[in-house]
């Protein structure tokens, strides 16, 4: 099986252009090599796809000066139609890690045994399902069909223009960022604060993608943006566990079930608050 690149950053040496054609050329063929994996790969492929599709919004929204309003629009619709078809595993992850990292220090027994419980009772439900993992290879390889052509077009419009000023659209990242954090924080509502989470994951693979550059000034913003949306992240997962548990609760005692939800929400909350110490740096002028 190809081994995929993570070849995503643009290189000190190399012109902003051609150094861009190159990573997405190299994400091209690494979502080829996606579809060419064997099923008992599928949930890591999954995860690899989804990654790469989330690397190539963030860096459509980074040349959008150059693609236009029409094509970025465009190409991100056909991103988010891919991303859609891999939800529904993604989202059977995120509610197994959300119940692994639910308990807390302060968690009595009762609780634990019932957070146990409901996590038994969702792995047998999760064992049946992966008995008909072959027929989510299609959603897979459907999806890798839609990313495909749309990096071969980014790759020829990038080819004839100029790219913008990396320093100027890693400034624009932040500001969108900061800007939604504050948004979310203020009014506390769980898609502000999942756009929050959007806005700052794509500032961290612009990150990533100009870390080698002289001038953004912004290489050692890297483990602090992480660390944001990581955080963010696993605050995302909680969602999408509740609200999965909500609809299609495992086979456990409505008491169980009650009180896994309940912590799900405390460790929630527990996530939102430790995200005010992770604020973003400020961008050097």
């Amino acid at each position: 099986m190809p081994k995929l690149s993570t070849s995503y950053s643009l290189r000190r040496d190399e012109v902003v252009g051609p150094g861009l054609i190159r990573v997405l050329k190299t994400m091209a063929e690494n979502a080829r090599n996606l579809s060419g994996r064997p099923v008992s790969q599928l949930p890591d492929s999954i995860h690899d796809l989804r990654t790469l599709i989330k690397r190539l919004r963030a860096i459509l929204w980074f040349d959008r000066p150059v693609l236009g309003k029409v094509r970025y629009k465009q190409s991100n619709g056909v991103l988010c139609k891919a991303a859609a078809r891999l939800s529904q595993a993604r989202d059977l992850v995120a509610v197994q890690l959300a119940l692994t990292k639910a308990a807390m220090p302060e968690t009595n027994e009762e609780h634990l045994r019932s957070l146990v419980r409901v996590s038994q009772a969702f792995a047998r439900k999760e064992a049946e399902r992966k008995k008909s993992d072959e027929a989510s290879l299609s959603p897979l390889k459907k999806a890798v069909g839609d990313v495909v052509p749309v990096i071969e077009q980014t790759i020829r419009v990038a080819k004839d223009r100029k790219v913008p000023s990396p320093r100027q659209r890693i400034k624009k990242a932040f500001r969108v960022a900061r800007k939604a954090r504050k948004k979310a924080l203020r009014e506390n509502q769980l898609p502000l604060v999942h756009e929050w989470r959007k806005k700052s994951k794509r500032l961290f693979y612009l990150l990533q993608l100009t870390k080698n550059l002289p001038g953004t000034g912004m290489a050692g913003c890297l483990e602090k943006v992480d660390k944001l949306q990581e955080t963010l992240g696993e605050f995302q997962d909680g969602v999408v566990a509740e609200n999965h548990l909500r609809r299609h609760p495992p086979d456990v005692d409505a008491t169980d079930l009650d009180r896994t939800i309940r912590l799900l929400k405390k460790k929630r909350k527990l996530l939102l608050n430790s995200t005010l110490s992770h604020s973003l740096p400020t961008f050097p002028l």
